[in-house]
């Protein structure tokens, strides 16, 4: 070169596909779009719905500026494998439009060929191949398959002693405490699963736990509540003009006044079913102290008041919601809320946060005390039916009823139509007990009543009491009711309220409508297993026999599970259906009690334990053909191989045990698969001629991993 010669550096800015490291596993077969060192992105603003977006990689792609987009960028135009066109836009500029959603790694299009030869067979598809699973995960069985309409019929929960009455519960634990109601997250929504050691799951998601106040809707007045920190955490917020509310973190349409942790901050934000913050100010407060909130509402201006001066006014002149419920709302936080007032048109109420402390009732439970009644209510640890508590009812004097109230699950309401008949039973006994006990179907606040059933000469001595019940009107919101209103003191334990007729699968304790929509499907195979098998207290014995009478048990999903609907149920359905049942075990069960459960379900009624299957009302064996040891084994641990070992021990001793009492049986492993893991070999070449099947889980596990042996 010599001197005034020019350099000219050109950098190609083409846009072109890109795919990651091959060792990248995730990236696989996947393909992103870039133009010099940008990384583009494909965004649902411009192109819909981004997940199923397919680009044709032998089209080529055209970049242009765009000075009215994004206040000017390049964007990159090419064909979907439909022929459509999709624009992508730099990474950097996502998340400036209302559509949400956008996607770097597109999947690159897969084309396959595949010849069949129609005259000639090579192999046969098993009859069982069209299947499902069930499962006591989020409630489809307690709450959705099982029949059973009452929600903690054993009286197990411990009294939380809030005024679910009138607050309504979006997930987590509150409890009350000195007048105040407390959530902390994580608390009694953890549960325990022991593989090789324990681990600590969580069941419920409780990190934006709300209450709302049911009774009054709100326009125009006022909102106080003090507010505390009580451990680690984020913030906490009072809420106002509360509409649709859910279970989630942004599950509701609403304004939200939040005090953060740190005491240094409040800030007012906006639900739509998502969150957009409106204001925040400064302030300096002892989160650990009482804290008063005040939240004035006038149309659309929101004044916010702390510790008794204003600290933020905001006029929302963009949709402002205008009118609502009130609620309380923890985000992330140990915390606690008192003295929670409404004024309204010149009128201060203060509402009722708490029970009284005689008013103690099992956690899915309502106190019913009407009129002049004076009674108090307790949980009897001394003197169950079955397991370790009943339900106490004490009426001292005066005129009204006394008793409680059972919505169902998450008290969402039993739904009830004209001329329905439901069978129930309930356990009582009753001490200077001088009336009857009414079992009543009544609306949500039990000012109507659609059934009535009196029960009377309740003795000392825990007896069954069936009733029926025939509604007289339909109602989505319904409760049982069991309650006097006389003097005397009653117990209750075992609750049980189902349909009849049309409404039952058969004369089973199942739902009608959903063992009819299983049959529909035309399934031939049905698995009864989940993590709920991974409680160390899931046993089969404890599944037999009459259900008023088998113990309840610390559950997965459900701390205070009951064993009204087990296996053998499910047999009874699987019988009544000709679907091929398989079912999961405990890998902890002894060797003994699953040779005796082999027995129970498959063995002659000569047999000391098919004797016990036929006096509890069916002497034909189940004819069981594939049991399950284990559920997703060493998912939880991790790649471990002592895990694994210990599963291979657990499965090859349960194993021998039942394979010696039937060896027709055909055994399923559940070592969850890694397809990357030397272990998978291990676990291969020990089971290998003892189970007959590896539970694959498509989508949970890899469903591209392949065997290498």
């Amino acid at each position: 070169m010599e001197k005034g010669d020019q350099v000219e550096l050109q950098l190609p800015m083409t846009p072109r596909f890109v795919t990651a490291n091959t060792q990248v596993k995730d990236l696989r077969n996947s393909i992103a779009i870039a133009s010099g060192p940008i990384v583009y992105s494909v965004e649902a603003a411009d192109n819909g719905n981004v997940e199923q977006l397919q680009v044709d990689t032998a089209t080529a792609l055209q970049l242009q500026h765009r000075n009215d987009f994004l206040n000017g960028v390049n964007v990159i135009t090419g064909k979907t494998v439909a022929g459509k066109t999709f624009t992508a836009i730099p990474y950097y500029a996502v998340g400036n439009r209302e559509a949400k959603g956008y996607k770097v790694w597109l999947p690159l299009p897969q084309t396959a060929r595949i010849k069949v030869d129609a005259g000639q067979i090579q192999n046969k598809l098993s009859s069982l191949i069209y299947g499902s699973n069930i499962e006591d995960v989020n409630h489809e069985i307690y709450g959705g398959f099982y029949d059973q309409r009452i929600f903690g019929e054993s009286f197990e929960e411990p009294a939380a002693g809030v005024n679910y009455n009138q607050w309504r519960r979006y997930t987590g634990y509150w409890t009350a405490k000195d007048g105040a109601v407390t959530i902390i997250p994580g608390r009694n929504t953890n549960s325990e699963v022991f593989m090789n050691t324990s681990h600590y799951i969580g069941v419920e998601p409780d990190q934006s736990a709300k209450l709302i106040y049911e009774p009054k809707e709100l326009t125009n007045g006022a909102v106080e509540a003090e507010i505390r920190f009580t451990g680690k955490g984020e913030s906490g917020a009072l809420l106002v003009r509360v509409a649709n509310a859910g279970v989630g973190n942004d599950a509701f349409d609403g304004y939200e006044i939040s005090l953060n942790r740190d005491g240094k901050k409040i800030m007012i934000g906006k639900h739509l079913q998502n969150f957009e913050q409106l204001k925040d100010a400064a302030v300096n407060f002892n989160p650990e102290a009482w804290n008063k909130v005040r939240v004035a509402l006038n149309g659309s201006l929101i004044e916010i008041y702390l510790n008794g001066q204003q600290v933020l006014s905001f006029k929302d002149e963009h949709n402002p919601l205008l009118k609502g419920k009130i609620g309380l709302r923890t985000w992330r936080s140990a915390m606690e809320f008192r003295n929670v007032t409404l004024q309204e048109s010149g009128k201060t109420e203060t509402l009722k946060l708490v029970n009284q402390s005689n008013e103690q009732v099992s956690y899915n439970w309502d106190v019913i005390n009407t009129g002049q009644a004076k009674a108090s209510f307790e949980l009897d640890s001394n003197s169950a039916y079955n397991g370790k508590k009943s339900q106490v009812i004490n009426f001292v004097s005066g005129s009204g009823k006394a008793g409680i109230a059972n919505r169902s699950l998450n008290r969402w309401g039993i739904a009830v139509r004209n001329g329905q008949a439901f069978q129930g039973r309930v356990y009582l006994k009753a001490e200077k007990l001088t009336g009857p006990v009414t079992i009543a179907l009544e609306s949500a606040n039990g000012t109507k009543t659609y059934a009535i059933k009196k029960l009377s000469g309740i003795g000392v001595n825990w007896k069954k009491y069936p009733f029926t019940l025939t509604a007289n009107t339909t109602d989505i919101n319904a409760r049982l009711a069991i309650y006097i209103s006389s003097k005397g003191k009653l117990w209750v334990d075992q609750a049980v309220l189902m349909g009849t007729g049309k409404d039952q699968f058969k004369g089973l304790p199942i739902r009608a409508d959903i063992g009819n929509m299983l049959v529909n499907q035309g399934l031939t195979f049905l698995r009864y297993a989940g993590t709920m098998v991974n409680s160390p207290e899931y046993k089969f014995k404890k599944m037999i026999g009459d259900p008023d009478k088998r113990p309840p048990y610390r559950g997965h999903w459900n701390w205070y599970t009951t064993n009204g609907f087990g296996i053998e149920e499910f047999l009874k359905f699987c019988e009544a259906t000709k679907i091929t049942p398989c079912f999961a075990i405990n890998i902890y069960e002894t060797p003994e009690d699953v040779a005796d459960m082999v027995e129970y379900l498959n063995g002659s009624v000569n047999t000391e334990w098919g004797a016990k299957r036929a006096k509890n009302g069916h002497p034909k064996p189940y004819g069981v053909k594939y049991i399950e040891i284990g559920n997703e084994e060493v998912i939880f641990n991790g790649d471990n191989r002592k895990a694994y070992e210990e599963y291979v021990t657990r499965f090859n001793l349960l194993h021998t045990a039942m394979k010696q009492k039937d060896s027709s049986l055909k055994f399923v492993h559940a070592a969850w698969w890694r397809p990357e893991s030397p272990n998978m070999e291990y676990v291969f070449r020990e089971l290998n001629g003892k189970a007959d099947y590896w539970d694959l889980h498509v989508g949970g596990d890899d469903p591209k991993g392949r065997f290498r042996y």
